[in-house]
């Protein structure tokens, strides 16, 4: 995991990372503290981009897929970054780096991903199927990938069936062309899987007077194609903005969402979830003892309305008192001001991690890239902007 954080204004943006990265093997996991997660493009591209998740694509180094598209790219600029987001998806779909073996492994994280939303210690074998049956009906309305599975589930369907026997042995057998037909729907669909890529691609096109910054989700390549999709769009541009400035967390963004918001974000939903069990027995006690009292029907609604109120009160409370008043400040920052807030972030986050005794998935060097129309790329380092950092 990784803590990053992008800050955008019409000034321009801020991206900042961590350099830990955690790798697994059979007996132990350890923590390395100089993996690289951002990225800037060369020449005259004013474009940053970030990786967060998984550090390689089809069992190559985003690093590596990066630095090949930067150099492809060379002077060649694109006049807005939604273009740069097609051409480098095109040129990943186009690259001469994916096997057969690359194919089985995203098969492969497919079926652990669909295993893990099945149940442990099911009481029957239809419980088994009746989960099966939901997931087939979930990932099927959710369709990303438009292609035929029929020749994939057959070529791979010895290999999905021994996931699937990791978790029931020989007991569920009737349902191995079901759990293959499911994974071959999962592949298809909207959902990723647990080894999915988080990128963002950041700042500028030649004719972009504003940054905008775009966040997607990529799991892999199937059948000839690039499994994606766009997670959220920022844009900063007047005529078609949907944000002045905002503070944008990625990965492990616990720590990041309790100081712009005010509080836990798994607080704030126990606290959400507590109020609205207060308002579910309240109303099982009054319907079960009192079916047809209207009085007592009417204090029920009064007692929903109160607590609604309050909650309502609570949650404007916390936006005008804490989010509000954070994202108006970030409107007004300098670059060098948003380089010192991403890089505080991140550190916090490092900070929080360390002394909860977490494993160190967060840590390293924070890596920062300004990104302005009057500068383009700047690295940014020890809270100040590097002059000879200035890309020619």
């Amino acid at each position: 995991m990784t803590a990053e954080i992008g800050i955008i204004n019409r000034r321009g943006i801020a991206l900042a990372a961590d350099s830990a990265m955690t790798v697994s093997t059979t007996n132990k996991v350890t923590v390395i503290n100089d993996a690289t997660k951002l990225f800037s493009l060369k020449n005259k591209n004013y474009v940053g981009m970030m990786i967060y998740q998984n550090e390689e694509f089809m069992n190559v180094p985003w690093e590596v897929i990066i630095d090949s598209f930067s150099d492809y790219m060379g002077d060649n600029v694109e006049p807005h970054l939604n273009n740069y987001v097609s051409l480098f998806l095109d040129y990943l779909n186009d690259l001469d780096i994916y096997t057969e073996q690359t194919e089985e492994q995203l098969i492969l994280n497919n079926a652990w991903t669909a295993l893990n939303y099945l149940p442990d210690n099911p009481q029957s074998i239809d419980e088994i199927e009746d989960a099966l049956n939901k997931l087939q009906q979930t990932f099927h309305a959710n369709k990303l990938i438009d292609m035929s599975v029929e020749e994939l589930s057959q070529k791979y369907e010895k290999l999905i069936n021994k996931v699937f026997e990791t978790k029931y042995n020989h007991q569920a057998n009737d349902l191995e062309s079901l759990f293959v037909k499911t994974v071959m729907e999962l592949i298809t669909s909207t959902v990723m899987s647990n080894n999915y890529t988080g990128l963002i691609i950041a700042g500028y096109g030649s004719k972009d007077l504003f940054p905008s910054l775009y966040q997607l989700s990529i799991d892999g390549r199937i059948n000839g194609q690039i499994k994606y999709k766009i997670e959220t769009v920022d844009i900063t541009e007047p005529k078609r903005c949907n944000t002045t400035g905002g503070i944008i967390p990625f990965a492990q963004s616990d720590v990041v969402k309790e100081l712009i918001s005010g509080i836990d974000p798994g607080l704030k939903n126990t606290i959400t979830q507590q109020a609205s069990n207060i308002i579910n027995k309240l109303d099982q006690y009054i319907d079960s003892f009192y079916p047809s009292d209207n009085r007592m029907q009417d204090f029920k609604n009064s007692i929903n309305s109160i607590v609604q109120q309050r909650y309502s009160y609570f949650t404007n409370y916390i936006k005008n008192n804490y989010s509000d008043p954070i994202v108006d400040f970030v409107e007004s920052l300098s670059l060098n001001e948003m380089g010192k807030m991403a890089q505080t972030l991140v550190n916090l986050t490092s900070f929080r991690r360390k002394y909860a005794g977490d494993i160190r998935t967060v840590g390293g060097i924070t890596k920062v890239l300004l990104i302005s129309k009057a500068n383009g790329p700047v690295w940014f380092n020890e809270g100040r902007v590097n002059e000879n950092d200035y890309f020619e």
